[in-house]
């Protein structure tokens, strides 16, 4: 479609965009992850010979301790490893970027356990080099869907809560269920307001949630145009395990409780009135939105990659010229 318009040379299927190295499968899909790129800035900082970590933060370290008497780390190196770092957490690891957001409120002035932290983080990355995502061929129409999650106060210093979400393709077959392709988007992003309980956290996690999977559908709508994939047209389902939220969303019940909540953030139960998305219970383990929330114990980090579909490159049959 492109070569109607403009002036240009056909060299094949793409192999590498931006430092993401793209994998052809034999199921017809493709994986993308960024192994060179992950070597690359693991050789920069001098962390090759480094012990790997099984996750990126230690749920022990606060990295807020105002009373720490540590001295300041190296400003320039310090902004440099989170920059590589950011970029690893854009393109294809959604299980650093809690780990992102968290150490950038540092910039500023960081400290040495601040720059330990994001130096565990690199040696994190040397035990998921090989990991990709993994996208397989869905037929039409293909839908967004979303899972949502909060921290409730999960920031000590300001109490503001985290709210983390992640997008995946998805199709329902035949049979009627859902088949899951892989993640095309995720957030953990510091909410604005600081939240009076679990509930309102949850709640404006969902609105974010809402209001990106909606401009996530019209986006691929448009994008998609002349192309032979079709994007439904039908609800976008969200996952979010607090069944209070999901009650206050689908019944717009305002209670003593809830009615503090600013009306701003009522607009996702009107995107729910709508049709546009619907809000499903899912239980807590099986929320794959944990991961962008808090940092976790290497047992449930693990477990949520599964969840997420962060595997190793072999676990797909992939081939890749940069094997050979």
């Amino acid at each position: 479609m492109l070569q109607k318009k403009y002036k240009m040379c056909d060299l094949g299927a793409a192999k590498r965009f931006l430092g993401i190295e793209i994998k052809r499968t034999e199921d017809g899909g493709f994986s993308i992850c960024q192994r060179s790129y992950f070597n690359t800035i693991i050789r920069r900082f001098g962390l090759l010979d480094a012990k790997p970590t099984k996750s990126p933060l230690d749920p022990q370290t606060d990295l807020a301790n105002t009373c720490c008497e540590d001295k300041l780390a190296n400003h320039k190196e310090y902004l440099s490893m989170v920059g590589s770092l950011m970029y690893v957490a854009l393109g294809s690891q959604p299980d650093v970027a809690f780990s992102i957001t968290t150490l950038s409120q540092y910039n500023v002035q960081p400290l040495e356990m601040h720059a330990m932290a994001a130096k565990r983080v690199l040696r994190y990355l040397k035990t998921t080099a090989g990991f990709q995502i993994h996208y397989r061929r869905l037929p039409n129409p293909i839908t967004i869907v979303v899972y949502t999650n909060s921290d409730w106060a999960g920031n000590l210093t300001t109490r503001k809560s985290v709210g983390g979400c992640v997008f995946e393709l998805g199709n329902v077959n035949v049979n009627n269920e859902l088949v899951i392709s892989g993640l095309i988007h995720w957030q953990a992003k510091s909410q604005s307001v600081v939240t009076l309980s679990t509930l309102e956290a949850e709640y404006i996690a969902c609105l974010h949630a809402t209001r990106e999977s909606l401009w996530l559908r019209r986006m691929m709508k448009e994008t998609a145009g002349g192309m032979a994939v079709k994007i439904s047209d039908g609800l976008v389902p969200i996952g979010c395990d607090n069944q209070g939220v999901i009650k206050l969303i689908t019944w717009g019940v305002v209670r003593q409780k809830s009615k503090h909540i600013d009306v701003e953030y009522h607009h996702v139960h009107d995107e729910q009135m709508k049709g546009a998305v619907k809000f499903q219970y899912v239980t807590s383990e099986s929320n794959p939105a944990d991961l962008q929330t808090k940092p976790l114990a290497v047992p449930r980090h693990e477990q949520l990659l599964l969840l997420t579909g962060l595997t190793p490159f072999d676990s797909h049959n992939g081939r890749s010229e940069y094997d050979e």
